[in-house]
C-alpha cells in the first residue's frame, strides 16, 4: 500500500532518509570540505588534481585553508593545522620535525626503512621522508590543501593515507609588495621569544618578478641551564 504524499507515514520516512544521508555524509568525511571555506562566499581554487578547480567541483574530500584564514586563526605550525583538519594528526618529536598521519593510519616513526604513510609537498616538490618529516614555516603561504585518503596516483608511494600540500604565493610582475610581521612572547619566570618574517615582491618586467621570503624565530625557554663544574681531588 502506497502512502499519500502528505501523510504522517511519508513524512516520517522522509525524515529518516534525511537523517540517514546526514549520518552517511559524516561517516564518509564529506560533511565539510573545509571549516573555513564554508564561512564565506569566496570561491576557493585548488590544484589537488594538478589543475586549477574550484573546491566544490572536485569529487573528493579536500580541506583547504587560505592565506587570510591562516592569518586570522594565527596558524604557525602543523600542530595548529591539525586542530582544524579532522582527518589529520601530527606527532611532534623534535623541534621542526615530526610525523603526520591521515585517518589514523600510522607507520613506525622509529624506522628509517619503511616509507611514510602520508606525504608532504611544497608546491610540486615532495618533502616526504621515511621517518620524521620537516615542518614548513607558514610564511607567505597562499593556501594549504589536506587530501585524506589514498593519493598514490598523483603523489607517489608515500601517499597511502593522504597528502598535505603547501602552496606558496608566486612572484607577481604586476605590483610591488612588501610585508613585515613581528611577534613577541614571554614566559613567566622564563625567557623572551620573538618571531619576525618578511616578504618582498619585486617586479622585473612585464612577465617577470622575484619574490623573497625570510624569517627568524626564537622560542622562549622555561628551563634554566645550570652549569656543573667538577673539581678533581
Amino acid at each position: 500500500m502506497r502512502s499519500k504524499p502528505g501523510s504522517k507515514h511519508s513524512l516520517n520516512r522522509l525524515a529518516r532518509n534525511r537523517l540517514a544521508r546526514a549520518v552517511s555524509a559524516i561517516l564518509a568525511g564529506s560533511y565539510a570540505p573545509t571549516l573555513f571555506a564554508q564561512s564565506g562566499l569566496e570561491e576557493i581554487v585548488v590544484t589537488a588534481r594538478k589543475r586549477e578547480e574550484t573546491l566544490l567541483s572536485v569529487p573528493q574530500e579536500i580541506q583547504a585553508i587560505g592565506q587570510q584564514e591562516i592569518e586570522k586563526a594565527g596558524l604557525n605550525t602543523v600542530d595548529d593545522i591539525a586542530r582544524f583538519v579532522p582527518s589529520l594528526t601530527y606527532n611532534s618529536t623534535t623541534p621542526g620535525r615530526g610525523a603526520i598521519y591521515f585517518r589514523g593510519v600510522a607507520d613506525d616513526s622509529s624506522s628509517f626503512i619503511a616509507d611514510a604513510s602520508a606525504a608532504i609537498y611544497l608546491d610540486e616538490q615532495p618533502l616526504t621522508q621515511s621517518s620524521l618529516q620537516p615542518e614548513i614555516r607558514l610564511v607567505d603561504i597562499e593556501r594549504i590543501e589536506a587530501l585524506p585518503g589514498p593519493q598514490g596516483t598523483l603523489y607517489g608511494a608515500s601517499s597511502q593515507s593522504g597528502t598535505l600540500r603547501y602552496i606558496t604565493n608566486k612572484p607577481d610582475p604586476t605590483k610591488f609588495e612588501s610585508n613585515v610581521s613581528v611577534e613577541g612572547n614571554s614566559v613567566e619566570d622564563g625567557d623572551v621569544g620573538y618571531d619576525v618574517s618578511a616578504v618582498l615582491n619585486l617586479p622585473l618586467g612585464e612577465n617577470s618578478a622575484i619574490r623573497l621570503v625570510g624569517f627568524t624565530a626564537h622560542e622562549a625557554g622555561f628551563i634554566d641551564s645550570t652549569s656543573w663544574t667538577m673539581v678533581g681531588m
